[in-house]
């Protein structure tokens, strides 16, 4: 059974891929963009930030849920802790 935080988790994944999936949509109709392209350095780094990106989210989604919760509470208490961290002068 998903847990409120799966939940959650999920509507928003819909969410961003809908508007996603909008934006594409018009900058793909949009005949003014057709002719822009990156310099290659820009889309050289961009392709490889994407491959990176995938290659992390392929690795995460082959981990336990075990080992998924460890790391969001892992996250969570890396958050704390930076907020604890900017409240000290």
């Amino acid at each position: 059974m998903e847990n409120e935080h799966e939940r959650m988790e999920k509507l928003l994944k819909n969410e961003l891929t809908r508007e996603a999936d909008k934006i594409i949509k018009e900058v793909e109709a949009d005949e003014s963009l057709k002719d822009i392209a990156l310099p290659e350095e820009l889309d050289t780094g961009l392709k490889t930030k994407i491959e990176q990106y995938e290659a992390e989210k392929a690795a995460y989604e082959m981990l336990s849920d075990k080992d998924k919760e460890a790391i969001r509470i892992g996250r969570e208490i890396q958050i704390q802790r930076a907020k604890t961290n900017n409240d000290t002068p």
